[in-house]
């Protein structure tokens, strides 16, 4: 399927991203930006309809993740090589339109949409995906934390990841199986979700 990125509305990989440099200035997809960095999350500046905040993603990536802007460029000069993983959330978003949440594959949206700021082509931006159902979900989630080869997910990356598979229906006994650790290991990291996100971000430096 060929899916407009701006009815994407969430994601659901814990993976961060971007680079360790983003991540040590406070940058996430979501969530509201770092200190003295205006009000808009990266989302909403990748997906504005203003070319002004859309410039602004462009800045923030050319300066922070030169990698990422270096592996948007093959996205132009050799295509999509594989689709993403997105599910249906099936709803609708203010527009009337199906809204998607990332199963496997937010770096590339966000190389997609770097693509799109920084030339406004196509008309509205977009990437061939591969819908899944929550039970494959699921699977593809517990790939991407126990099976990723690059490194091991911070405490904070590994908190949500556990309560995405809560939140997708599976028991704290599952997840702890497919951790291989202790229920009681499990609570005591979701409850780093609690802190305050500067806290958070802490943690994650």
């Amino acid at each position: 399927y060929k899916i407009p990125l701006r009815q994407i509305v969430e994601n659901h990989n814990p993976r961060y991203p971007f680079s360790e440099k983003m991540k040590a200035a406070g940058w996430t997809v979501f969530d509201k930006p770092p200190p003295k960095q205006g009000k808009r999350s990266l989302w909403e500046l990748a997906t504005s309809d203003d070319a002004t905040e859309r410039a602004r993603y462009c800045d923030i990536l050319e300066d922070l993740d030169p990698q990422m802007v270096s592996e948007a460029t093959t996205l132009i000069t050799v295509g999509q090589l594989m689709p993403i993983e997105l599910r249906d959330n099936g709803n609708v978003n203010k527009t009337g339109k199906n809204t998607y949440t990332v199963i496997d594959g937010m770096r590339r949206v966000m190389m997609a949409l770097f693509n799109w700021c920084k030339t406004g082509i196509p008309k509205e931006p977009w990437l061939e995906a591969r819908l899944s159902p929550k039970i494959n979900e699921v699977g593809l989630h517990h790939r991407s934390i126990v099976g990723n080869r690059r490194k091991d997910p911070t405490p904070i990356e590994k908190a949500k990841g556990i309560q995405h598979c809560l939140n997708l229906g599976e028991t704290l006994g599952e997840v702890a199986s497919t951790y291989g650790q202790s229920e009681s290991a499990m609570t005591w990291s979701l409850k780093l979700l609690e802190l305050p996100i500067e806290v958070q971000r802490k943690i994650e430096a």
